[in-house]
């Protein structure tokens, strides 16, 4: 017990009195993340400079020859205006409060703000094997990039999760977007002027989840979402139980997979006899007597027999997409675990664990719910430096354990809620300039093709108005083609939000890049970010940069004419004219009666920028489509200028 007076008291007081005294009698000012070094700053436009203070405090700022004095006000905010500049740099600021802060390496040019989900998101990391010479060439100190990291919010934030502005090199152009940094270099190689890149994409994010509480007042059901989850007691209620729902699943599938060998016989092992197992084709998705409709383990195995020579290399094991997630062995050493279905699965070898003779591959699936298996058209083989062992073929696998599905969509998932991601990576940034967005999303609405049509101006609206920086260029790129291409003409959701996006273009200062001629039937994320990248910039040279004889999209519908059993359809946007894409008939056109049963239909050039249409298998045809399907892969109208038309309807059925 210390007594008033006492030694230990007069010692406490004395030492809070030291600690007092050399406390600053201001606050320190504070700039915002994005402001730092390395920086690339909106030419043309008035720069604002803002940030934190001690209330009162006096703030001066130092840049390219001006010099300008505010002071924080009541909030202890404060901000300045700097004149607007040509491109150039690197130069230096210096901002000045009761403390001294000096950011270096500041670049002038163009700033592009990169927005949506995964695709965007999507790195050159993750694309390195196509993309191995452009990577190694990367060295563009002009092209930088701040990654936003990520951090969903219910409430507005004031700055951004802890990162820096990194210029392209080798190793950071890894973690550039894909599709920002193809964007980026086209920028450079035609103006010569620095490029920013502010990276703002989450995977798996719906639009609604990247708008201001106000803007979805007009959608009532997303707008309460975002009011409810306000409240931090309902969260963590919702947290708590589908935490416990989660641990109880996973507990109880540990308890009960026979391949983990509770008993000491683990199938991991090399001297497990594995020869009576059931055989397996790689790559593949599971048979109807694998897992059906449930969830569990299935766990697999390979012999890989090697040389001498062989086993002593280094190399990598590589298998492609796994549905959903493994823990990968090698002579019963585990060499890598991934839990994300998308990524591509490649383990590097630990030194001496390869042997000569007999190596065994085990490779153990845990899927949450049905489908899984193995993704087709990925690499699934061992690199051994320059030798390649194609690991494809037959298997032997068996179950685990087999248990009822943990639905994913049965639990609540707060970074796809309303307003979560522009609380916390849009709010915080509304003060800077930049020159427009591109935006990459759609995947996460899909299924809400109507409401999308009205929700994604939204968005657009919202952001402008926010930012307050006029009716900025705002580029998107309409989603690609996936899944198997259809025998006949279909209709499905994939084709209504391509739709819903198209229909935006009548937004003023927006451009679309047309992709369903580009992506993977296999893979809702398409590895041809190049592509995606120099199609926005075909679309930025008119919306962003004046170019009036670019060419905003490919070919688009302007209207037609019925005369007999023909269409005649005219197209804007043609350029010089249009052509096959692949020197083929003109393919994916359909047409329909009153029932709306569409049968494909020829079609031919003819002219400038007429198609005609036509079939003998309709009788008072009166609708047509084209490229009207979740993979038009054998869609081939395009224009001049080697972009694809845009999939159309004439039909409202």
């Amino acid at each position: 017990m210390i007594l008033k007076g006492s030694p230990a008291i007069s010692r406490l007081l004395f030492f809070l009195l030291m600690v007092y005294n050399q406390q600053p009698l201001s606050a320190a000012i504070k700039l915002p993340r994005l402001i730092s070094n390395g920086m690339v700053l909106q030419r043309e436009k008035p720069i604002k400079i803002w940030g934190w203070a001690d209330v009162g405090e006096k703030v001066e700022v130092r840049f390219a020859g001006t010099d300008l004095v505010t002071q924080a006000g009541s909030d202890g905010k404060w901000q300045l205006l700097l004149p607007a500049m040509k491109a150039g740099g690197p130069k230096r600021m210096i901002i000045k409060g009761t403390n001294l802060i000096t950011l270096e390496d500041i670049l002038i040019g163009d700033v592009w703000l990169c927005g949506g989900q995964s695709n965007m998101e999507l790195t050159m990391h993750t694309a390195k094997e196509i993309y191995q010479k452009e990577i190694a060439n990367a060295n563009n100190p002009s092209i930088r990039q701040f990654l936003v990291k990520q951090n969903y919010s219910f409430y507005q934030q004031q700055d951004l999760e802890p990162s820096s502005w990194k210029s392209a090199n080798p190793q950071n152009v890894l973690e550039f977007s894909a599709v920002g940094y193809f964007f980026a270099l086209e920028v450079y190689n035609k103006y010569r002027i620095p490029v920013g890149l502010i990276n703002n994409a989450v995977g798996g994010t719906p639009a609604e989840a990247w708008m201001s509480d106000d803007a979805l007042i007009k959608f009532p059901y997303l707008h309460q979402q975002a009011i409810l989850f306000k409240d931090p007691i309902e969260i963590e209620k919702v947290k708590v139980k589908d935490n416990d729902r989660r641990k109880a699943w996973f507990d109880d599938l540990r308890a009960k997979d026979m391949g983990l060998g509770y008993n000491g016989n683990q199938w991991k092992s090399n001297s497990l006899d594995f020869t009576s197992w059931a055989s397996f084709t790689v790559p593949g998705l599971w048979q109807k007597n694998i897992l059906q409709n449930n969830g569990g383990v299935v766990w697999l195995k390979r012999i890989v027999t090697l040389s001498k020579s062989q086993s002593m290399k280094s190399g990598y094991l590589e298998l492609g997409n796994i549905d959903e997630q493994d823990s990968t062995y090698i002579n019963g050493v585990c060499i890598g675990v991934t839990s994300n279905k998308y990524q591509l699965r490649k383990y590097v070898l630990p030194n001496g664990l390869l042997k000569e003779g007999e190596n065994i591959i085990t490779v153990r699936v845990l899927d949450t719910e049905s489908p899984g298996g193995f993704i087709a058209k990925k690499p699934y083989q061992l690199i051994l430096e320059e030798e390649m062992l194609p690991l494809s073929g037959v298997w032997k696998y068996k179950v685990g354990v087999e248990v009822p599905p943990l639905r994913n969509s049965t639990f609540t998932n707060f970074s796809v809620k309303p307003t979560v991601w522009y609380n916390s990576k849009i709010a915080p940034i509304l003060h800077y300039q930049f020159k427009g967005v591109l935006w990459y999303q759609g995947e996460a609405n899909v299924h809400k093709a109507k409401e999308y049509s009205i929700l994604f101006p939204a968005l657009i609206k919202n952001w402008r108005e926010k930012f307050g920086q006029g009716d900025f260029p705002f580029l998107f790129v309409q989603l690609a083609n996936l899944g198997s291409p259809d025998s006949l003409p279909s209709d499905d959701s994939l084709t209504r939000l391509r739709e819903a996006q198209a229909a935006t273009l009548s937004v003023a200062n927006t451009a679309m890049a047309v992709t369903h001629d580009i992506g993977e039937w296999d893979d809702i994320h398409p590895l041809n970010k190049k592509e995606v990248g120099r199609r926005l910039f075909l679309s930025a040279q008119k919306v962003a940069y004046g170019l009036t004889s670019a060419f905003v999209t490919g070919p688009i519908f302007k209207s037609f004419q019925r005369k007999g059993t023909k269409f005649i359809i005219h197209f804007d946007n043609v350029g010089s004219g249009l052509r096959s894409g692949n020197g083929k008939p003109l393919s994916h056109f359909a047409i329909a009666g009153e029932d709306g049963n569409f049968v494909w239909a020829e079609a031919e050039i003819q002219g400038k920028n007429i198609v005609v249409v036509h079939t003998e298998n309709v009788k008072n045809a009166i609708h047509v489509r084209y490229a009207w399907s979740k993979n038009p892969q054998i869609a081939n109208l395009y224009g001049e200028n080697g972009l694809p038309a845009v999939s159309f309807r004439t039909d409202r059925f």
